[in-house]
Protein backbone atom coordinates (compact mmCIF):
# COMPACT_ATOMS: atom_id res chain seq x y z
CA UNK A 1 0.00 0.00 0.00
CA UNK A 2 1.49 3.71 -0.94
CA UNK A 3 2.28 6.23 2.22
CA UNK A 4 -0.57 8.14 3.44
CA UNK A 5 -0.43 11.05 1.08
CA UNK A 6 -2.81 13.32 3.10
CA UNK A 7 -0.54 13.79 5.59
CA UNK A 8 3.38 14.61 6.45
CA UNK A 9 5.32 11.44 6.61
CA UNK A 10 8.24 13.23 8.33
CA UNK A 11 5.35 14.58 11.21
CA UNK A 12 4.03 10.92 11.34
CA UNK A 13 7.61 9.48 12.11
CA UNK A 14 7.43 12.10 14.90
CA UNK A 15 3.87 11.39 15.93
CA UNK A 16 3.00 14.44 14.94
CA UNK A 17 0.23 15.22 12.49
CA UNK A 18 0.42 17.91 10.08
CA UNK A 19 -1.46 18.07 6.37
CA UNK A 20 1.03 17.15 3.81
CA UNK A 21 1.38 20.30 0.91
CA UNK A 22 3.63 18.38 -1.41
CA UNK A 23 4.46 14.62 -2.38
CA UNK A 24 7.70 13.25 -3.02
CA UNK A 25 7.75 10.37 -5.44
CA UNK A 26 11.47 9.26 -4.44
CA UNK A 27 10.47 9.11 -0.44
CA UNK A 28 6.97 8.08 -1.55
CA UNK A 29 5.89 10.38 1.32
CA UNK A 30 3.80 13.53 1.48
CA UNK A 31 5.70 16.37 3.16
CA UNK A 32 4.33 19.61 5.52
CA UNK A 33 5.70 23.39 3.90
CA UNK A 34 8.31 22.99 6.81
CA UNK A 35 9.50 19.79 6.34
CA UNK A 36 9.47 20.43 2.47
CA UNK A 37 12.08 23.09 2.81
CA UNK A 38 14.36 20.82 5.34
CA UNK A 39 13.87 18.10 1.73
CA UNK A 40 14.67 20.87 -0.64
CA UNK A 41 18.37 21.30 0.87
CA UNK A 42 19.08 18.17 2.29
CA UNK A 43 21.96 15.88 0.54
CA UNK A 44 20.05 12.90 0.34
CA UNK A 45 16.61 14.47 -1.36
CA UNK A 46 17.55 17.61 -2.80
CA UNK A 47 18.04 16.01 -6.56
CA UNK A 48 13.81 15.30 -5.61
CA UNK A 49 11.30 16.50 -7.04
CA UNK A 50 8.24 17.33 -5.40
CA UNK A 51 4.87 18.42 -6.91
CA UNK A 52 1.95 19.79 -4.79
CA UNK A 53 -0.39 17.57 -2.89
CA UNK A 54 -3.73 18.85 -4.62
CA UNK A 55 -2.00 18.06 -7.95
CA UNK A 56 -1.04 14.67 -7.01
CA UNK A 57 -4.43 14.05 -5.76
CA UNK A 58 -5.76 14.00 -9.07
CA UNK A 59 -4.21 10.69 -10.03
CA UNK A 60 -7.09 7.79 -10.06
CA UNK A 61 -7.12 6.11 -6.73
CA UNK A 62 -5.59 2.82 -8.49
CA UNK A 63 -2.50 5.08 -9.15
CA UNK A 64 -2.16 6.52 -6.00
CA UNK A 65 -2.29 2.73 -4.23
CA UNK A 66 0.98 1.87 -6.08
CA UNK A 67 3.87 1.79 -3.71
CA UNK A 68 7.17 2.20 -4.14
CA UNK A 69 7.82 0.05 -1.20
CA UNK A 70 7.70 -3.99 -0.87
CA UNK A 71 3.84 -4.12 1.36
CA UNK A 72 5.63 -7.88 2.68
CA UNK A 73 9.02 -6.30 3.67
CA UNK A 74 8.50 -2.60 3.74
CA UNK A 75 11.63 -2.56 1.49
CA UNK A 76 12.36 -0.24 -0.86
CA UNK A 77 11.58 -2.04 -4.60
CA UNK A 78 14.34 -2.60 -6.36
CA UNK A 79 14.35 -5.27 -9.06
CA UNK A 80 11.95 -6.41 -11.39
CA UNK A 81 11.41 -10.13 -11.89
CA UNK A 82 10.89 -10.85 -15.69
CA UNK A 83 9.77 -14.57 -14.92
CA UNK A 84 6.89 -13.75 -12.36
CA UNK A 85 6.13 -10.25 -14.20
CA UNK A 86 6.43 -8.07 -10.77
CA UNK A 87 8.69 -5.34 -9.01
CA UNK A 88 10.56 -6.68 -5.60
CA UNK A 89 12.59 -5.77 -3.17
CA UNK A 90 15.72 -7.16 -1.87
CA UNK A 91 14.55 -10.10 0.01
CA UNK A 92 11.70 -10.69 -2.13
CA UNK A 93 14.77 -11.70 -4.15
CA UNK A 94 16.38 -13.90 -1.73
CA UNK A 95 13.09 -15.19 -0.53
CA UNK A 96 11.16 -16.12 -3.50
CA UNK A 97 12.98 -15.03 -6.53
CA UNK A 98 16.72 -17.00 -5.43
CA UNK A 99 16.08 -19.30 -8.86
CA UNK A 100 14.54 -16.83 -11.06
CA UNK A 101 17.81 -15.95 -13.88
CA UNK A 102 15.68 -13.05 -15.60
CA UNK A 103 15.67 -10.31 -13.38
CA UNK A 104 17.07 -6.82 -13.61
CA UNK A 105 17.21 -3.65 -11.77
CA UNK A 106 14.11 -1.77 -11.87
CA UNK A 107 15.60 1.73 -12.67
CA UNK A 108 16.97 -0.03 -15.91
CA UNK A 109 13.37 -1.15 -16.50
CA UNK A 110 11.94 2.27 -15.74
CA UNK A 111 14.30 4.55 -17.29
CA UNK A 112 12.60 6.79 -19.58
CA UNK A 113 9.87 5.01 -19.25
CA UNK A 114 7.30 8.47 -19.98
CA UNK A 115 8.95 8.80 -23.41
CA UNK A 116 8.61 5.49 -24.31
CA UNK A 117 7.60 3.32 -27.46
CA UNK A 118 5.43 1.87 -25.00
CA UNK A 119 3.39 4.40 -23.66
CA UNK A 120 3.37 6.19 -27.10
CA UNK A 121 1.64 2.75 -28.53
CA UNK A 122 -0.53 2.52 -26.12
CA UNK A 123 -1.59 6.25 -26.79
CA UNK A 124 -2.26 5.15 -30.09
CA UNK A 125 -4.24 1.87 -29.14
CA UNK A 126 -6.25 4.05 -27.16
CA UNK A 127 -7.15 6.79 -29.77
CA UNK A 128 -7.58 3.72 -32.33
CA UNK A 129 -10.15 2.24 -30.15
CA UNK A 130 -12.27 5.03 -29.68
CA UNK A 131 -12.02 5.65 -33.24
CA UNK A 132 -13.61 2.45 -33.63
CA UNK A 133 -16.14 2.79 -30.84
CA UNK A 134 -17.29 5.77 -32.97
CA UNK A 135 -17.42 4.76 -36.51
CA UNK A 136 -19.31 1.53 -34.70
CA UNK A 137 -21.48 3.87 -32.72
CA UNK A 138 -22.29 6.07 -35.69
CA UNK A 139 -22.39 2.94 -38.20
CA UNK A 140 -25.38 1.72 -35.93
CA UNK A 141 -27.20 5.21 -35.44
CA UNK A 142 -26.78 5.27 -39.27
CA UNK A 143 -28.54 2.00 -39.28
CA UNK A 144 -31.45 3.11 -36.95
CA UNK A 145 -32.24 6.22 -38.93
CA UNK A 146 -32.12 3.91 -42.29
CA UNK A 147 -34.53 1.22 -40.58
CA UNK A 148 -37.32 4.28 -40.51
CA UNK A 149 -36.47 5.60 -43.97
CA UNK A 150 -37.10 1.62 -44.80
CA UNK A 151 -40.10 1.20 -42.63
CA UNK A 152 -41.58 4.44 -44.52
CA UNK A 153 -40.94 3.36 -48.04
CA UNK A 154 -42.59 -0.05 -47.08
CA UNK A 155 -45.55 1.60 -45.80
CA UNK A 156 -45.75 3.50 -48.95
CA UNK A 157 -45.37 0.32 -50.90
CA UNK A 158 -48.04 -1.36 -49.01
CA UNK A 159 -50.46 1.65 -49.08
CA UNK A 160 -50.56 1.82 -53.07
CA UNK A 161 -50.62 -2.34 -53.05
CA UNK A 162 -54.16 -2.07 -50.59
CA UNK A 163 -55.18 0.88 -53.31
CA UNK A 164 -55.24 -1.97 -56.03
CA UNK A 165 -57.27 -4.50 -53.70
CA UNK A 166 -60.45 -4.70 -52.40
CA UNK A 167 -61.35 -3.83 -48.63
CA UNK A 168 -61.33 -7.52 -47.11
CA UNK A 169 -57.33 -6.48 -46.91
CA UNK A 170 -57.69 -4.40 -44.52
CA UNK A 171 -57.41 -7.03 -41.64
CA UNK A 172 -54.22 -8.02 -43.66
CA UNK A 173 -52.29 -4.78 -43.61
CA UNK A 174 -53.03 -3.84 -40.32
CA UNK A 175 -51.28 -7.35 -39.14
CA UNK A 176 -48.47 -6.89 -41.83
CA UNK A 177 -47.73 -2.97 -39.77
CA UNK A 178 -47.90 -4.59 -36.81
CA UNK A 179 -45.24 -7.18 -37.74
CA UNK A 180 -43.51 -4.31 -39.90
CA UNK A 181 -43.43 -1.94 -36.16
CA UNK A 182 -42.35 -5.07 -34.11
CA UNK A 183 -39.41 -6.14 -36.47
CA UNK A 184 -38.07 -2.43 -36.48
CA UNK A 185 -39.02 -2.29 -32.65
CA UNK A 186 -36.90 -5.49 -32.11
CA UNK A 187 -34.25 -4.48 -34.47
CA UNK A 188 -33.84 -0.88 -33.22
CA UNK A 189 -33.80 -2.10 -29.84
CA UNK A 190 -30.79 -4.53 -30.17
CA UNK A 191 -28.87 -1.47 -32.30
CA UNK A 192 -29.61 0.54 -29.05
CA UNK A 193 -28.24 -1.90 -26.39
CA UNK A 194 -24.89 -2.28 -29.06
CA UNK A 195 -25.14 1.54 -29.01
CA UNK A 196 -25.29 2.35 -25.69
CA UNK A 197 -22.56 -0.44 -24.96
CA UNK A 198 -20.33 1.46 -27.00
CA UNK A 199 -21.11 4.73 -25.38
CA UNK A 200 -19.85 2.92 -22.28
CA UNK A 201 -16.58 1.42 -23.91
CA UNK A 202 -16.08 5.20 -25.43
CA UNK A 203 -16.49 6.78 -21.59
CA UNK A 204 -13.96 3.95 -20.53
CA UNK A 205 -11.30 4.81 -22.95
CA UNK A 206 -11.76 8.47 -22.50
CA UNK A 207 -11.14 7.65 -18.91
CA UNK A 208 -7.99 5.41 -19.37
CA UNK A 209 -6.88 9.11 -22.18
CA UNK A 210 -7.39 11.30 -19.16
CA UNK A 211 -5.49 8.85 -16.68
CA UNK A 212 -2.84 8.44 -19.20
CA UNK A 213 -2.23 12.67 -19.33
CA UNK A 214 -2.38 12.68 -16.01
CA UNK A 215 0.21 9.58 -15.22
CA UNK A 216 2.23 11.32 -17.70
CA UNK A 217 2.86 14.62 -16.09
CA UNK A 218 2.47 13.62 -12.20
CA UNK A 219 3.11 9.73 -11.59
CA UNK A 220 6.37 8.43 -10.87
CA UNK A 221 8.15 6.15 -13.23
CA UNK A 222 7.31 3.39 -11.49
CA UNK A 223 3.62 4.08 -11.21
CA UNK A 224 3.74 5.12 -14.52
CA UNK A 225 5.27 1.56 -15.77
CA UNK A 226 3.06 -0.37 -13.77
CA UNK A 227 -0.10 1.72 -14.65
CA UNK A 228 0.12 1.57 -18.18
CA UNK A 229 0.45 -2.42 -18.36
CA UNK A 230 -2.74 -2.15 -16.68
CA UNK A 231 -3.81 0.01 -19.25
CA UNK A 232 -2.72 -2.37 -22.05
CA UNK A 233 -4.02 -5.45 -21.28
CA UNK A 234 -7.77 -3.48 -20.30
CA UNK A 235 -7.22 -1.86 -24.17
CA UNK A 236 -5.68 -5.06 -25.86
CA UNK A 237 -8.54 -7.13 -24.24
CA UNK A 238 -10.88 -4.17 -25.63
CA UNK A 239 -9.20 -4.29 -29.18
CA UNK A 240 -9.81 -7.91 -29.06
CA UNK A 241 -13.15 -7.36 -28.29
CA UNK A 242 -14.09 -4.93 -31.30
CA UNK A 243 -12.24 -7.41 -33.49
CA UNK A 244 -14.86 -9.96 -33.36
CA UNK A 245 -17.31 -7.52 -32.67
CA UNK A 246 -16.03 -6.57 -36.28
CA UNK A 247 -16.60 -10.08 -37.28
CA UNK A 248 -19.69 -10.82 -35.63
CA UNK A 249 -23.60 -10.44 -36.66
CA UNK A 250 -23.80 -8.06 -34.44
CA UNK A 251 -22.84 -4.99 -36.59
CA UNK A 252 -24.15 -6.17 -39.64
CA UNK A 253 -26.49 -3.66 -41.71
CA UNK A 254 -29.90 -4.82 -40.77
CA UNK A 255 -32.38 -4.00 -43.44
CA UNK A 256 -35.90 -4.20 -43.28
CA UNK A 257 -37.72 -5.70 -46.86
CA UNK A 258 -40.91 -6.22 -48.44
CA UNK A 259 -41.35 -9.54 -50.00
CA UNK A 260 -43.66 -10.53 -52.52
CA UNK A 261 -44.68 -7.09 -53.08
CA UNK A 262 -46.95 -7.61 -56.23
CA UNK A 263 -48.85 -9.99 -54.57
CA UNK A 264 -51.82 -8.33 -55.08
CA UNK A 265 -51.81 -9.98 -58.76
CA UNK A 266 -52.87 -13.22 -57.43
CA UNK A 267 -55.49 -11.70 -55.73
CA UNK A 268 -58.10 -14.45 -56.03
CA UNK A 269 -56.00 -16.38 -53.62
CA UNK A 270 -54.67 -13.55 -51.88
CA UNK A 271 -54.09 -14.58 -48.03
CA UNK A 272 -51.21 -11.65 -47.55
CA UNK A 273 -49.44 -8.81 -49.02
CA UNK A 274 -46.14 -9.10 -48.07
CA UNK A 275 -43.88 -10.33 -46.19
CA UNK A 276 -41.78 -8.32 -43.81
CA UNK A 277 -38.49 -9.74 -42.99
CA UNK A 278 -34.90 -8.54 -41.81
CA UNK A 279 -32.10 -9.24 -43.75
CA UNK A 280 -28.29 -8.77 -42.67
CA UNK A 281 -25.64 -7.61 -44.94
CA UNK A 282 -21.92 -7.16 -44.79
CA UNK A 283 -21.35 -3.49 -42.40
CA UNK A 284 -19.64 -0.85 -43.71
CA UNK A 285 -17.54 -0.21 -40.75
CA UNK A 286 -13.69 0.39 -41.46
CA UNK A 287 -11.66 -0.23 -38.56
CA UNK A 288 -8.88 1.46 -37.89
CA UNK A 289 -5.20 -0.34 -37.86
CA UNK A 290 -1.75 1.69 -36.35
CA UNK A 291 0.53 1.36 -39.10
CA UNK A 292 3.62 -0.15 -38.85
CA UNK A 293 5.31 -2.45 -35.87
CA UNK A 294 4.70 -1.56 -32.58
CA UNK A 295 7.35 -1.09 -29.97
CA UNK A 296 7.21 -3.52 -26.63
CA UNK A 297 8.10 -2.87 -23.35
CA UNK A 298 10.77 -5.96 -22.73
CA UNK A 299 8.73 -7.31 -20.34
CA UNK A 300 5.13 -7.26 -21.76
CA UNK A 301 4.43 -10.29 -23.87
CA UNK A 302 3.49 -9.63 -27.80
CA UNK A 303 1.01 -11.10 -29.98
CA UNK A 304 1.24 -13.37 -32.39
CA UNK A 305 3.27 -12.24 -35.46
CA UNK A 306 1.33 -10.79 -38.47
CA UNK A 307 2.42 -12.52 -42.16
CA UNK A 308 3.77 -9.32 -42.87
CA UNK A 309 6.93 -9.84 -40.24
CA UNK A 310 7.97 -12.57 -41.69
CA UNK A 311 11.11 -12.73 -43.87
CA UNK A 312 12.96 -15.33 -45.38
CA UNK A 313 16.95 -16.27 -45.74
CA UNK A 314 18.61 -18.68 -48.55
CA UNK A 315 20.81 -20.84 -46.28
CA UNK A 316 21.11 -24.08 -48.54
CA UNK A 317 20.77 -25.43 -51.97
CA UNK A 318 19.96 -29.15 -52.01
CA UNK A 319 21.04 -30.97 -55.30
CA UNK A 320 18.24 -33.56 -55.07
CA UNK A 321 19.18 -35.36 -58.86
CA UNK A 322 15.12 -35.82 -58.42
CA UNK A 323 12.63 -35.83 -61.78
CA UNK A 324 9.59 -35.81 -59.84
CA UNK A 325 9.83 -34.73 -56.34
CA UNK A 326 6.14 -35.22 -54.59
CA UNK A 327 7.31 -35.06 -50.82
CA UNK A 328 10.29 -33.45 -48.67
CA UNK A 329 10.82 -33.33 -45.18
CA UNK A 330 13.65 -31.59 -42.75
CA UNK A 331 14.80 -34.35 -40.43
CA UNK A 332 15.56 -34.17 -36.44
CA UNK A 333 19.29 -34.36 -37.10
CA UNK A 334 19.38 -31.40 -40.13
CA UNK A 335 19.27 -33.86 -43.24
CA UNK A 336 16.93 -34.18 -45.31
CA UNK A 337 14.37 -36.63 -47.22
CA UNK A 338 12.78 -36.38 -50.47
CA UNK A 339 10.36 -38.72 -52.74
CA UNK A 340 9.72 -39.09 -56.23
CA UNK A 341 7.05 -40.73 -58.00
CA UNK A 342 9.05 -40.62 -61.12
CA UNK A 343 11.91 -42.60 -59.92
CA UNK A 344 9.70 -44.47 -56.91
CA UNK A 345 12.06 -44.01 -54.29
CA UNK A 346 12.89 -42.04 -51.20
CA UNK A 347 16.19 -40.37 -50.93
CA UNK A 348 17.95 -39.25 -47.82
CA UNK A 349 20.31 -36.70 -47.95
CA UNK A 350 22.96 -35.70 -44.54
CA UNK A 351 22.93 -32.02 -42.88
CA UNK A 352 25.23 -31.35 -45.71
CA UNK A 353 22.93 -31.54 -48.30
CA UNK A 354 25.39 -34.94 -49.92
CA UNK A 355 23.54 -37.95 -50.58
CA UNK A 356 23.40 -40.67 -47.85
CA UNK A 357 21.12 -43.41 -49.44
CA UNK A 358 17.84 -44.23 -51.28
CA UNK A 359 14.96 -46.91 -51.03
CA UNK A 360 13.12 -47.88 -54.00
CA UNK A 361 9.71 -49.03 -53.64
CA UNK A 362 9.11 -50.15 -57.05
CA UNK A 363 6.49 -51.47 -58.32
CA UNK A 364 4.70 -48.72 -56.35
CA UNK A 365 4.59 -44.98 -57.18
CA UNK A 366 5.32 -43.11 -54.65
CA UNK A 367 3.73 -40.14 -53.12
CA UNK A 368 4.33 -38.64 -49.53
CA UNK A 369 6.30 -38.65 -46.91
CA UNK A 370 5.80 -38.30 -43.14
CA UNK A 371 8.31 -38.68 -39.63
CA UNK A 372 7.78 -40.56 -37.26
CA UNK A 373 9.09 -39.40 -34.03
CA UNK A 374 8.32 -42.97 -32.00
CA UNK A 375 10.65 -44.50 -33.88
CA UNK A 376 12.47 -42.10 -36.24
CA UNK A 377 11.19 -43.92 -39.17
CA UNK A 378 9.89 -41.95 -42.37
CA UNK A 379 6.56 -43.36 -43.52
CA UNK A 380 5.91 -42.93 -47.99
CA UNK A 381 2.33 -43.45 -48.91
CA UNK A 382 2.58 -45.64 -52.33
CA UNK A 383 0.48 -47.43 -54.83
CA UNK A 384 -0.64 -48.47 -58.48
CA UNK A 385 -3.92 -50.14 -59.31
CA UNK A 386 -5.34 -51.81 -56.76
CA UNK A 387 -2.04 -51.93 -54.18
CA UNK A 388 -1.95 -49.26 -51.76
CA UNK A 389 0.18 -48.96 -49.03
CA UNK A 390 2.45 -46.78 -46.39
CA UNK A 391 5.72 -47.66 -46.36
CA UNK A 392 7.96 -47.16 -43.11
CA UNK A 393 11.53 -47.11 -43.55
CA UNK A 394 13.76 -47.44 -40.76
CA UNK A 395 16.25 -44.67 -41.01
CA UNK A 396 19.12 -45.91 -39.16
CA UNK A 397 18.97 -49.64 -40.45
CA UNK A 398 18.06 -47.91 -43.89
CA UNK A 399 16.09 -50.20 -44.77
CA UNK A 400 11.64 -51.16 -45.17
CA UNK A 401 10.74 -52.38 -41.21
CA UNK A 402 7.09 -52.38 -42.36
CA UNK A 403 5.01 -52.47 -45.47
CA UNK A 404 1.08 -51.29 -44.28
CA UNK A 405 -1.75 -52.25 -47.06
CA UNK A 406 -4.44 -49.78 -46.74
CA UNK A 407 -7.94 -49.31 -48.72
CA UNK A 408 -7.07 -46.14 -50.63
CA UNK A 409 -4.45 -44.62 -53.04
CA UNK A 410 -3.16 -41.93 -50.55
CA UNK A 411 -1.34 -38.67 -51.68
CA UNK A 412 -0.86 -35.99 -48.79
CA UNK A 413 0.09 -37.15 -45.28
CA UNK A 414 0.98 -36.45 -41.92
CA UNK A 415 1.75 -38.13 -39.02
CA UNK A 416 0.61 -36.72 -35.50
CA UNK A 417 -0.72 -38.60 -31.99
CA UNK A 418 -0.12 -42.26 -33.26
CA UNK A 419 -2.25 -41.64 -36.01
CA UNK A 420 -1.82 -41.04 -40.33
CA UNK A 421 -3.64 -38.58 -41.40
CA UNK A 422 -3.89 -38.92 -45.22
CA UNK A 423 -5.61 -37.15 -48.46
CA UNK A 424 -7.79 -39.29 -50.36
CA UNK A 425 -9.06 -38.20 -54.07
CA UNK A 426 -12.95 -37.84 -54.18
CA UNK A 427 -13.07 -38.82 -50.68
CA UNK A 428 -11.66 -36.30 -48.50
CA UNK A 429 -9.54 -36.95 -45.56
CA UNK A 430 -8.70 -40.61 -43.68
CA UNK A 431 -7.28 -41.20 -40.72
CA UNK A 432 -5.92 -44.23 -39.91
CA UNK A 433 -4.03 -45.67 -36.64
CA UNK A 434 -0.38 -45.71 -36.78
CA UNK A 435 -0.11 -49.20 -36.76
CA UNK A 436 -2.32 -51.24 -38.96
CA UNK A 437 -3.71 -48.50 -41.65
CA UNK A 438 -7.12 -49.24 -40.22
CA UNK A 439 -9.48 -46.21 -41.28
CA UNK A 440 -10.83 -44.78 -37.77
CA UNK A 441 -12.32 -41.82 -39.23
CA UNK A 442 -13.23 -40.27 -42.75
CA UNK A 443 -13.88 -36.58 -43.43
CA UNK A 444 -16.00 -36.89 -46.60
CA UNK A 445 -15.08 -34.31 -49.23
CA UNK A 446 -16.66 -35.74 -52.82
CA UNK A 447 -14.46 -33.09 -54.97
CA UNK A 448 -10.88 -33.55 -53.25
CA UNK A 449 -8.42 -33.89 -56.27
CA UNK A 450 -5.47 -35.68 -56.68
CA UNK A 451 -2.02 -34.39 -55.34
CA UNK A 452 -4.07 -32.88 -52.15
CA UNK A 453 -1.60 -32.42 -48.97
CA UNK A 454 -2.18 -32.49 -45.27
CA UNK A 455 -1.12 -30.49 -42.38
CA UNK A 456 -1.29 -31.13 -38.99
CA UNK A 457 -0.69 -28.00 -35.98
CA UNK A 458 -1.60 -28.35 -32.39
CA UNK A 459 -5.91 -29.03 -32.74
CA UNK A 460 -6.44 -28.21 -36.51
CA UNK A 461 -5.71 -29.51 -39.80
CA UNK A 462 -4.80 -28.08 -43.12
CA UNK A 463 -5.69 -29.29 -46.67
CA UNK A 464 -5.15 -28.13 -50.49
CA UNK A 465 -7.41 -29.16 -52.92
CA UNK A 466 -6.14 -28.21 -56.55
CA UNK A 467 -9.39 -28.81 -58.02
CA UNK A 468 -11.18 -26.16 -55.80
CA UNK A 469 -8.22 -23.70 -55.34
CA UNK A 470 -8.81 -23.46 -51.97
CA UNK A 471 -6.65 -24.13 -48.13
CA UNK A 472 -9.07 -25.19 -45.99
CA UNK A 473 -8.51 -25.43 -42.06
CA UNK A 474 -10.86 -28.01 -39.79
CA UNK A 475 -10.58 -29.42 -36.79
CA UNK A 476 -9.85 -33.26 -35.89
CA UNK A 477 -13.59 -34.13 -36.22
CA UNK A 478 -13.94 -32.57 -40.16
CA UNK A 479 -15.55 -29.46 -39.08
CA UNK A 480 -14.43 -26.56 -41.42
CA UNK A 481 -12.96 -23.37 -39.44
CA UNK A 482 -11.82 -21.18 -42.40
CA UNK A 483 -11.54 -21.66 -46.22
CA UNK A 484 -8.84 -19.58 -47.86
CA UNK A 485 -10.25 -19.17 -51.79
CA UNK A 486 -8.99 -16.16 -54.39
CA UNK A 487 -7.90 -17.71 -57.66
CA UNK A 488 -6.14 -14.08 -58.48
CA UNK A 489 -3.45 -15.27 -55.49
CA UNK A 490 -3.95 -19.24 -55.40
CA UNK A 491 -4.05 -21.41 -58.11
CA UNK A 492 -3.61 -25.63 -58.30
CA UNK A 493 -2.38 -25.45 -54.52
CA UNK A 494 0.08 -28.39 -53.64
CA UNK A 495 2.35 -28.92 -50.71
CA UNK A 496 0.97 -27.70 -47.51
CA UNK A 497 2.85 -26.88 -43.68
CA UNK A 498 2.74 -24.48 -41.09
CA UNK A 499 4.61 -22.50 -38.75
CA UNK A 500 5.37 -22.19 -34.99
CA UNK A 501 2.63 -18.94 -34.97
CA UNK A 502 -0.31 -21.13 -37.26
CA UNK A 503 0.92 -19.27 -39.94
CA UNK A 504 0.29 -21.70 -43.28
CA UNK A 505 2.36 -21.79 -46.25
CA UNK A 506 1.13 -23.54 -49.79
CA UNK A 507 2.67 -23.96 -53.08
CA UNK A 508 0.96 -22.01 -55.34
CA UNK A 509 1.70 -23.95 -58.22
CA UNK A 510 0.39 -21.63 -61.06
CA UNK A 511 2.63 -18.77 -61.14
CA UNK A 512 5.44 -20.91 -59.00
CA UNK A 513 5.21 -19.11 -55.77
CA UNK A 514 4.80 -19.68 -51.88
CA UNK A 515 1.97 -18.06 -50.58
CA UNK A 516 1.71 -17.68 -46.67
CA UNK A 517 -1.63 -17.62 -45.40
CA UNK A 518 -2.25 -15.96 -41.62
CA UNK A 519 -3.79 -18.08 -38.59
CA UNK A 520 -7.41 -17.15 -39.40
CA UNK A 521 -7.13 -17.44 -43.29
CA UNK A 522 -8.01 -13.50 -43.87
CA UNK A 523 -4.44 -12.20 -44.89
CA UNK A 524 -1.61 -13.40 -47.23
CA UNK A 525 1.56 -12.60 -48.52
CA UNK A 526 3.94 -14.05 -51.54
CA UNK A 527 6.70 -15.07 -49.69
CA UNK A 528 8.67 -17.05 -52.24
CA UNK A 529 8.94 -16.85 -56.10
CA UNK A 530 10.94 -17.31 -58.77
CA UNK A 531 13.73 -14.98 -57.79
CA UNK A 532 14.52 -16.61 -54.82
CA UNK A 533 14.87 -19.71 -56.89
CA UNK A 534 11.75 -21.69 -56.83
CA UNK A 535 11.77 -23.47 -60.33
CA UNK A 536 8.06 -25.62 -60.46
CA UNK A 537 8.17 -26.23 -56.50
CA UNK A 538 5.77 -28.85 -55.71
CA UNK A 539 5.81 -29.33 -51.82
CA UNK A 540 7.62 -27.66 -48.74
CA UNK A 541 7.87 -28.84 -45.22
CA UNK A 542 8.56 -26.36 -41.90
CA UNK A 543 10.73 -27.21 -39.09
CA UNK A 544 9.07 -25.90 -36.02
CA UNK A 545 12.53 -26.24 -33.91
CA UNK A 546 15.16 -24.37 -36.06
CA UNK A 547 12.53 -22.14 -37.55
CA UNK A 548 13.77 -23.44 -41.06
CA UNK A 549 11.28 -23.96 -44.38
CA UNK A 550 12.67 -26.74 -47.31
CA UNK A 551 10.82 -26.20 -50.80
CA UNK A 552 11.38 -28.72 -53.39
CA UNK A 553 11.30 -27.78 -56.72
CA UNK A 554 10.16 -30.47 -59.45
CA UNK A 555 13.49 -31.36 -60.66
CA UNK A 556 17.05 -31.63 -59.70
CA UNK A 557 16.95 -29.57 -56.15
CA UNK A 558 15.08 -28.47 -53.09
CA UNK A 559 15.90 -25.08 -51.17
CA UNK A 560 16.60 -24.38 -47.67
CA UNK A 561 15.17 -20.79 -45.85
CA UNK A 562 15.63 -19.45 -42.77
CA UNK A 563 12.39 -18.19 -41.76
CA UNK A 564 12.99 -14.78 -39.35
CA UNK A 565 10.96 -11.58 -38.20
CA UNK A 566 11.80 -8.65 -39.22
CA UNK A 567 13.21 -6.17 -37.34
Amino acid sequence: MASNWTVCGVCDSLEITKPSDVWCSECDEGLCAECDKHHAVSKASRAHSTIPITVYDKLPPNILKIAHTCSKHNEKLQIYCRKHDCPCCRRCVIETHNDCKDITAIDDIIKGVKSSNALYDIELMLVEVADNLENIKKDRKDNITSLKDQRRRIENEIAQTRIKINSHLDQIQEELMKKLNALEEKERKKIEVLVTSLEEKIKDINEYKTTLSNIKQHASELQTFLSIKQIENKVTAEGRSLETLASSDRIKQIVLLLKDEEAFQTISNLKYIGQIEVETRPSKVMMTRIKGKQAQLEVVHTSPRLTEDIEFNLKQTIETGLSLTTGCLILPDGGFALSCRKNNLVRFFNKDGDKDFEIILEPDHVIDITYIAEDNTVAATSGMEDIHNINVINIKDKKISKKIGVESFYYGVVYKDFTFITAVKDKGLHILKGGNGEVIDEFIITNMSSYSYVAAFNNKLYYTNRKEHTVTCCDFKGIEIWTFKDENVLMNPRGVTVDNDGNVYVVNDFNCTIIVISPDGKRFLEGLCKKNGLKNPRVLDFDRSTNQLLVANQQNNALLFQVSRKN
